[in-house]
């Protein structure tokens, strides 16, 4: 059996005394590309917070290749930061910023290049994984959407994570930029010991992304399995979730 990258324990997470995920147990092993599927405002996106020690679990705890993280200081936090990245739902870059001064900032912020060539060769290599060779010198206001999502994806794979985590990574796209981030999810799943956790409210991109998903339901994960076993699952909540109009009909 392959070494677990994430798990969750028993984890409960609350926003200002409400409670968003409650008792969720999920292990994610290295190299697996895990979905986490439900419709807005569930606590997907809150989990990716408590993966990344942003947000402390109320019980529980989350550990990252084996580390329990909960209670680290922020120093050693930021150590086990650097072997993920994540990827925002809007992409949040720099509007300040040009497109190469985007993708180099954490090799920047944390000194993980030793010069100036170095940097911009890994950002040459990044840029082109994602197909925006000769966009460096371009600011995110003159991106179209899609083309931020994936400047987005090339910041996140500039230092080499171990582990990516996509926050809706779909989401307001048109058809072709769809297709074009869903190719790159799938080429960075070539990566060998890449681990992938994607949030998404989107059935027809878990279906393509997922190596296994798991759905969440007011809080609590209600499935866990291959995208060929939810397709045939048949609790009510989640036909209602996979087939909305069949259940209004």
């Amino acid at each position: 059996m392959v070494d677990p990258a994430i798990q969750l324990k028993d984890v409960t997470l609350d926003y200002g005394g409400d409670v968003v995920v409650s008792t969720a147990n999920l292990t994610i092993h290295k190299g697996e590309t895990k979905v986490i599927l439900g419709p807005s405002g569930v606590g997907k996106s809150t989990i990716l917070k408590a993966i990344l020690g942003l947000l402390k679990p109320k019980l529980g705890e989350v550990t990252i290749h084996g580390v329990g993280i909960s209670k680290l200081p922020e120093r050693e936090l930021v150590k086990v930061r650097l072997r993920m990245a994540m990827v925002f739902q809007h992409g949040a870059l720099f509007d300040s910023m040009t497109v190469g001064e985007n993708v180099s900032f954490r090799l920047r912020e944390h000194g993980l290049a030793m010069d100036e060539e170095k940097i911009e060769r890994r950002v040459h290599e990044v840029l082109k994984f994602v197909g925006l060779e000769g966009t460096t010198k371009l600011r995110p206001a003159q991106l179209s959407g899609g083309m931020k999502k994936r400047v987005a994806i090339a910041r996140a794979l500039a230092p080499d994570p171990e582990i990516f985590l996509f926050d809706e990574p779909t989401t307001g796209l048109d058809p072709v930029n769809l297709y074009n981030v869903e190719q790159l999810i799938l080429k960075l799943k070539q990566k060998p010991g890449t681990t992938i956790v994607v949030v998404t409210h989107d059935v027809v991109s878990a279906y393509k992304l997922a190596d296994s998903v798991v759905v969440l339901h007011e809080g609590k994960f209600i499935f866990e399995g291959t995208p060929e076993q939810l397709k045939i699952n048949q609790d009510r909540r989640i036909q209602a979730f996979l087939n909305p109009a069949k259940e209004l009909a």
